[in-house]
């Protein structure tokens, strides 16, 4: 059996992905949805947030904000992150930066539905603070919705990751992960034709709220998507449960809060990245969030 890691060979951080839309019809609802994101926030204390669709001050919801840094494109797409815990950076990433926009125009020419890519996403470069680890790529992104087919958001999907391979490749990153609202359901990606091998994409049962949604509804539209390096993973993704933080007001998000665990599991001697997963899986089974 693999001995177990101590937490600073095998560092492991909370993640969240939210999308912070929904109705806002009646007087107060902003207020009352900012209350709820608050709540939201203290109920699942993340080390990353992916947020897209974002309000006013979101950062400022986060508990302890001083904390936290983030790059943001407008109100679309957001990453936070914690100091505490990473050394991040959005130098050469941002859509304004010649390069980008440079491996956007080249995706174009194959693909011209991602012409809006840019102002789609937001990404940060993130390294943690615990260990000599490699650099991840964080990526918040807002899959286009109106005037777009189910097809068509696909296609952009594919192209999203062509994107990111060209990205990470200049950038001298050898991962990604992305955090988002991609507007179709998810669980249909394997079935895509041209998927990248090692794109690895989240599981988790819906909540019961989402369960009982009566009409027009797109499952697992959020969740995390990612492509590893070889000791890279994303475990207990789970759907956090608004009704159970606020019953009252829970209709105030569109979407359901996706949170899971991130970790980094080097190889050792002792025993393999598998091996190390397992026994991290196990260790992780009470943490239990809404």
């Amino acid at each position: 059996m693999a001995q177990r890691s101590d937490p600073a060979d095998n560092p492991r951080y909370s993640i969240m992905t939210i999308n912070m839309n929904g109705p806002s019809a009646k007087k107060g609802t902003a207020k009352r949805r900012r209350k709820l994101l608050s709540r939201t926030f203290e109920s699942s204390p993340s080390d990353i947030v992916f947020c897209q669709e974002t309000c006013p001050g979101f950062e400022e919801l986060m508990a302890a904000p001083e904390n936290f840094k983030i790059a943001n494109t407008g109100k679309e797409a957001a990453v936070i992150w914690s100091t505490k815990h990473f050394n991040g950076s959005q130098d050469g990433l941002k859509a304004t930066d010649r390069q980008i926009r440079t491996i956007r125009n080249e995706i174009c020419e194959q693909n011209e539905d991602v012409s809006e890519l840019l102002s789609k996403i937001a990404m940060a470069k993130l390294t943690p603070r615990l260990q000599s680890t490699d650099s991840i790529l964080a990526v918040s992104f807002h899959g286009p919705h109106n005037r777009f087919t189910g097809e068509k958001k696909k296609r952009v999907f594919l192209s999203l990751l062509k994107f990111l391979d060209k990205v990470i490749e200049e950038k001298n990153i050898r991962s990604y992960i992305i955090g988002g609202d991609f507007n179709f359901d998810t669980s249909t990606i394997t079935e895509l034709p041209n998927l990248p091998e090692d794109v690895v994409v989240g599981s988790y049962e819906l909540s019961p709220r989402s369960q009982d949604r009566i009409g027009p509804f797109i499952p697992y539209k959020d969740n995390f998507i990612y492509y590893p390096e070889p000791n890279l993973n994303v475990l207990l993704i789970k759907a956090i449960d608004l009704d159970r933080i606020d019953p009252e007001d829970s209709f105030l998000l569109d979407h359901d809060p996706i949170v899971g665990m991130l970790h980094f599991t080097p190889q050792t001697k002792e025993g393999s990245p598998s091996e190390d997963v397992e026994t991290l899986s196990k260790d992780l089974k009470r943490w239990k969030p809404f």
